[in-house]
């Protein structure tokens, strides 16, 4: 589960933030929107300056490009730095108060969730990487939207492409669509195979290194 540096009881003022925290989506980094909150406003500012500033004529078209390139790279900066640095999905917890700077957040492709109260319940809108926006009825779903898919791990040795072929059935398996068993057993042969060959292409480099260094060694002899 995403990690604070700060203990929860620190945060009783962010329900946003302990809520998302709580969800315990595993490979999101929750980070309260008030960590990053100072780099973020002051970006929303700039980027409303720059655009007025274009239309004015007083930025050229060329220019003004690289100063937004700029201003994402600060808001990535400033989020990366508020994240704890751990293997996970930077996902920014935003407060109903703060939801204008979620377009900041997402034209620098930075993942957030947030708040959207109705009239009988409340919805969380929710974005990956700068994505479009997606609704959800449950914080838990809104932020593992935000984290993304979890990236299968691969070990020392085993063929990516034949790992993904068995997680791709599985995927399917799992969406309720209709996968047989041989498929599945075709495709865990295959993964199996693979790392054999993978194994043995090895075994054999090794061995026609160790011979190239005796040839070498009585060369010198």
């Amino acid at each position: 589960m995403g990690r604070y540096r700060l203990p929860l009881a620190m945060l009783a003022l962010s329900p946003m933030a302990v809520a998302a925290h709580a969800a315990g989506v595993a490979h999101a980094d929750v980070v309260p929107f008030a960590w990053v909150s100072d780099v973020v406003r002051d970006e929303t500012r700039y980027r409303a300056s720059l655009e007025s500033a274009e239309r004015a004529g007083n930025v050229s078209h060329a220019d003004a490009p690289r100063r937004l390139a700029e201003s994402i790279g600060r808001v990535c900066d400033a989020v990366c730095d508020a994240a704890d640095g751990w293997d996970a999905e930077p996902v920014v917890a935003i407060e109903p108060g703060n939801a204008c700077h979620a377009a900041t957040l997402q034209q620098s492709g930075v993942s957030f969730v947030r708040a959207l109260p109705a009239a009988l319940e409340t919805f969380y809108l929710a974005s990956h990487n700068g994505r479009a926006t997606a609704a959800f009825d449950s914080i838990a779903d809104a932020v593992a939207h935000a984290a993304g898919p979890v990236a299968p791990v691969i070990l020392p040795g085993e063929n990516a492409d034949a790992v993904a072929a068995v997680l791709a059935i599985r995927a399917d398996a799992a969406a309720g669509r209709r996968v047989s068993l041989a498929e599945l057993a075709r495709a865990q042969s295959a993964a199996i195979r693979a790392d054999g060959d993978a194994a043995h292409a090895r075994g054999i480099a090794r061995a026609a290194g160790m011979r190239a260094a005796i040839n070498a060694e009585l060369a010198r002899d």
